[in-house]
């Protein structure tokens, strides 16, 4: 749909009802104005550019914003139930009185311009890095951050690699380096110390063989010291 369809389904002519749940406005590009009532329940806003695009008194109940740009795009009195935002980038956005209950909101971009004032967060998912991106926490106080599902990375990257798991990574790091530690030890005894091993022109020792008898030398050794 271009700018001009845009134009017309939401300023020239729009429903009755101001229902557009039925259209698709994937990959489209919106109008840098306000779009004010409109509802857009379960539809697909995949890879759109809604840059300074203004909404009000919205609807995006189930929508789908996956890969949006929504760079300063302001969102007012909308309620977002059920959308997803998957790398999706909200760069300088702001939801103002908005609801976002049970919304997932970790893969979503954010600088420090994005905002959440007065929203209804109950249940959102983000992330302790979101939230530390944007200035004063994206205006969210500590109340209701409380009632937010916040999701620590790094905690959560040094769970992956606690308990059993350490061991399986201690393990296959044991497996990778041997080879290499085998090879350097066997070198060094051949550089080294080949000269004092009784083994004559053309014959060969094992290595093992070769360290029981430096071990049994340096015993000597350090009793006659």
């Amino acid at each position: 749909m271009d700018q001009k369809a845009l134009r017309e389904l939401f300023y020239v002519n729009p429903p009755e009802d101001r229902d557009v749940s039925a259209y698709s406005f994937t990959g489209c590009e919106f109008p840098q104005q306000i779009i004010d009532g409109f509802i857009f329940d379960g539809t697909d806003i995949v890879s759109a550019q809604l840059r300074g695009t203004t909404f009000q008194n919205c609807s995006f109940k189930d929508c789908q914003f996956d890969g949006s740009s929504l760079v300063g795009t302001n969102f007012t009195e909308c309620e977002f139930k059920g959308a997803t935002f998957v790398l999706a980038t909200a760069d300088s956005c702001s939801f103002k009185l908005c609801d976002l209950r049970g919304v997932d909101l970790q893969s979503i971009e954010v600088n420090e311009e994005t905002a959440f004032q007065r929203c209804n967060l109950h249940d959102a998912t983000i992330s302790r890095m979101q939230l530390s991106m944007m200035r004063n926490y994206g205006g969210i106080p500590a109340a209701r951050r409380s009632k937010m599902n916040i999701v620590d990375d790094a905690l959560r990257l040094r769970t992956m690699f606690s308990g059993h798991w350490s061991r399986i990574h201690l393990i296959a790091m044991m497996v990778f380096i041997f080879p290499y530690a085998f090879f350097i030890v066997r070198q060094w005894l051949r550089l080294k110390i080949w000269d004092a091993l009784p083994v004559g022109d053309g014959e060969e020792i094992t290595l093992f063989a070769a360290l029981v008898y430096l071990h049994h030398q340096w015993g000597k050794n350090v009793l006659r010291t």
